[in-house]
């Protein structure tokens, strides 16, 4: 069997401790650019509503007790699993278009004696509130 010679060269170890470098620099720019775009990407902000609600015999009312204000157009009401019109009369008092605390929300009763009322916002997709009401 005829030995190998070495001739004391290191060229084979060189290129692979070059492309081990190519390779964690390219890892690094990748994880930089993945913090950046990350850091670029806005989640919504979670609003948090207090509200107090009552079942009158034809409506009911929920009223803005304390939270934060939200817009008219994010707000929706679902009583008994359906969707729900509600009304703001003169409940809107600086006209803003938002729904702050010590406005009221009015929504048409269905007449049933229990109803499950769920406010929620559209705009987050989260429940400001949810009420079992008699």
């Amino acid at each position: 069997m005829a030995q190998k010679r070495r001739d004391g060269t290191d060229d084979g170890v060189s290129a692979i401790i070059g492309e081990i470098m190519m390779l964690a620099i390219t890892v690094m720019v990748f994880g930089l650019l993945v913090v950046a775009v990350n850091g670029m990407m806005s989640r919504p902000e979670t609003i948090i509503v207090e509200i107090s609600a009552a079942n009158n015999s034809s409506t009911v009312s929920l009223t803005h007790t304390g939270g934060d204000s939200v817009s008219f157009g994010d707000v929706g009401v679902i009583v008994n699993g359906h969707a729900a019109p509600y009304s703001v009369p003169d409940s809107d008092a600086n006209a803003n278009g938002r729904w702050e605390i010590g406005e009221t929300l009015y929504v048409a009763n269905p007449t049933d004696p229990r109803l499950n009322v769920m406010v929620y916002n559209s705009a987050s997709h989260t429940v400001l509130g949810d009420f079992n009401l008699r």
